[in-house]
């Protein structure tokens, strides 16, 4: 593999460290920077950068294209699938009501509501910009141009899937299970769902569904957590984010996106 360039092991090498110095902060909005330092070291890094159209890489000057955003439909839906299944095989299931005169229908619609706030809509979606403009709008792009597409997105998977270590580690970001275990199941989720996202990225020349697919990916896992109260203490292996069923679901949406790219001669 060639050579990376040293604008790209400055970009890796910052994130990892701000966002490892952010998470051992006590300031609770140091912490929550931390999930936008992606964004934060690629715009650093894209200002100091001596070559045309630097902006423009990012991919937000577009919106993308309507086989990116079914794309993004189909990567979401697994999430659904994944908590469905695991509803089916008792894994996660609803809770049962008998302290407030409400129905398991009546309750579906006030979390409905709930979660059709702005706020509650925008926080996901805010997070994910603040990772993809990083990964997926400068990293694999510049790594695009230095190794090749696939290269790119595989090296984007594995720094992306290094880039949440500190937060297995330092914040809580599974509250089940075990921990090495967690970050085993995440690592090996992250490089299907990297596949897809760095497919979406390249074939819409757009960041806009990559974050759209990234932030609903987070706000489903959160309504479905929600809606599922009542689980199975291994129920953070079978579903949700790192769940067996959505590794194995992502996997084969993935071989077959692969395979379809490469049916089309595509840069795959």
């Amino acid at each position: 593999m060639r050579k990376l360039s040293n604008e790209i092991w400055i970009y890796m090498i910052f994130t990892l460290g701000l966002t490892t110095l952010c998470l051992l902060s006590s300031n609770n909005l140091i912490k929550a920077i931390s999930q936008g330092t992606p964004m934060l070291v690629a715009i650093g890094v894209v200002l100091f950068a001596r070559r045309k159209g630097k902006w423009k890489e990012l991919g937000m000057a577009r919106l993308g294209t309507g086989k990116g955003y079914l794309l993004v439909l189909l990567v979401v839906a697994v999430v659904i699938i994944s908590f469905s299944i695991a509803w089916m095989m008792g894994v996660v299931q609803l809770p049962v009501i008998t302290k407030i005169n409400m129905t398991q229908w009546e309750r579906f619609v006030f979390l409905v509501k709930l979660y059709v706030q702005v706020g509650i809509i925008l926080g996901p979606i805010l997070f994910a910009l603040g990772e993809e403009i990083g990964w997926r709008g400068y990293l694999q792009t510049r790594l695009l141009h230095e190794v090749g597409a696939n290269k790119a997105i595989w090296i984007t998977a594995g720094c992306w899937a290094v880039f949440h270590y500190p937060f297995l580690f330092l914040a809580d970001y599974t509250d089940s299970g075990n921990i090495w275990i967690n970050t085993l199941l995440f690592t090996i989720m992250i490089f299907p769902l990297s596949f897809l996202l760095g497919w979406i990225r390249i074939s819409s020349q757009s960041i806009w569904p990559v974050v759209l697919c990234h932030g609903l990916i987070n706000y489903f896992r959160g309504f479905l957590d929600t809606l599922f109260y009542v689980k199975k203490p291994h129920w953070t292996y079978v579903t949700g984010e790192n769940g067996i069923i959505t590794i194995l679901a992502w996997t084969i949406l993935a071989v077959i996106v692969y395979q379809f790219a490469m049916q089309k001669n595509k840069v795959l």
